[in-house]
């Protein structure tokens, strides 16, 4: 409920006057005086009354406030607050020490600045211009049928047409926002960025009685490295004289930045490893991989059907006699045998031959260009092992086939590695 206002306050002692208890004093002159002055001030406002116990009523309750612990809110102004804060701008200042201020490197840069921006505000102050002195002088440069206007490009002449109908129209009383944006669609078919335009465009034709160039088409061009003769000519030679295996983009980049662009008046100085793979097929390159089209048969022979089928049979009668290995840590399950059984490991076997003549399969090619290569493998260096689930690997050996050295692989070999493969696990 709000406090009673000084007018209810009078009424409520004037009421009072005859009640029971009330002391009734003899009025003098200045209680006269000062009854006439409350019967003045019954039509004021009252907002100084209200003020005031609204002004108290809010320092009782901030009073109240400051006594709790925390603030009914949190306003980021707490003391550790306030220490992280100064902390961390003394750290950026001690990391900050020595470096230069963005200031000091565009320094030269801002005083060309400032001087072009006086020289401009002297043109502007000169040059400024009213909406009638405007439309004035676009009326002498929108005709295009005119012999001055004979250079004129079609997107300049659109925009003082533009700006034309845009004078025209806020001097008739229309609102800027709404004529560009009208002008926007119905000249250039855009929206609400163009509408923006057209209201700059305006701004600078007042302030500076002109429009600036349109600088479309005016910026250096840089021709494509690929159209220059010499540069595609030093570059398809050095393709061609380099091995198959050591062409790629990164070596034909490194080729062209050291030897070919150093030679080139006025170009750049680096290229991209992705323009130089875009050349690369350009000049007919594609990169896959290298066939050798050799083809061992007699895998599918009837007997060899024969003695897959029942090796793979009897596998399966003993694999519940063998350990399984479950999840990623690879725990051993052992098998539950019978009385008499014993459990059965599995060794593996493999094999494995590297040949001298192995080389790189996936290299860049020309179209039409075929790799020759040696017909042979080369020398073989073979290595074969065992491998078992408890022990790892049990026993490796190298074996170098061929007539003049460990002649071929037979079975005799197979069991001597065996052999020793049983007593090397032995020990």
């Amino acid at each position: 409920m709000p406090p009673p206002n000084k007018k209810s306050k009078i009424a409520h002692e004037r009421n009072m006057q005859g009640a029971k208890g009330f002391q009734k004093q003899t009025p003098d002159t200045n209680s006269q005086e000062e009854e006439a002055q409350d019967s003045d001030s019954e039509f004021e406002s009252d907002n100084e009354f209200f003020q005031s116990d609204w002004d108290e009523v809010t320092k009782l309750l901030n009073e109240e406030v400051s006594k709790l612990e925390r603030g009914p809110y949190y306003r980021g102004d707490s003391e550790r607050t306030k220490r992280r804060k100064e902390q961390a701008k003394r750290e950026m200042a001690q990391s900050m020490a020595g470096s230069k201020t963005l200031k000091a490197y565009w320094s030269p840069l801002l005083a060309k600045s400032n001087e072009d921006t006086e020289s401009s505000k002297k043109e502007v102050v000169q040059s400024k211009l009213t909406i009638e002195q405007a439309l004035e002088q676009l009326d002498d440069g929108v005709g295009r049928s005119k012999p001055s206007n004979e250079g004129v490009l079609a997107y300049e002449h659109a925009r003082l047409l533009t700006l034309r109908l845009y004078f025209e129209r806020i001097l008739n009383g229309e609102t800027k926002g709404f004529v560009s944006e009208q002008l926007a669609e119905q000249i250039w078919r855009k929206g609400p960025h163009q509408a923006r335009r057209i209201c700059e465009w305006g701004n600078e034709f007042l302030t500076t009685g002109a429009l600036s160039r349109h600088r479309q088409g005016t910026h250096a061009k840089i021709d494509p490295l690929i159209d220059n003769e010499n540069f595609s000519i030093a570059c398809k030679e050095w393709l061609r004289i380099t091995k198959v295996e050591s062409r790629s983009p990164l070596e034909l980049k490194m080729h062209i930045e050291k030897v070919i662009l150093p030679d080139i008046e006025n170009s750049r100085k680096t290229i991209s490893e992705s323009t130089c793979r875009e050349y690369m097929k350009k000049w007919g390159y594609t990169f896959g991989a290298h066939a050798k089209d050799v083809y061992m048969d007699g895998h599918e022979r009837e007997d060899v059907q024969i003695y897959r089928t029942q090796f793979v049979k009897r596998m399966l009668d003993l694999e519940p006699r063998m350990s399984t290995f479950i999840g990623e840590e690879m725990v051993q399950k052992r098998p539950t045998l019978r009385d008499g059984e014993k459990e059965v490991v599995m060794v593996t076997h493999d094999e494995c031959a590297f040949h001298a003549n192995d080389a790189q399969s996936r290299m860049w090619m020309a179209e039409g260009e075929q790799l020759l290569r040696k017909k042979g493998a080369g020398k073989t260096l073979m290595v074969s092992g065992f491998m078992c689930p408890c022990h790892g690997v049990v026993h490796m050996k190298e074996f170098e086939p061929g007539k003049n050295c460990d002649g071929y692989w037979t079975s005799a070999h197979m069991v001597d590695h065996v052999s020793g493969s049983q007593k090397r696990s032995e020990k």
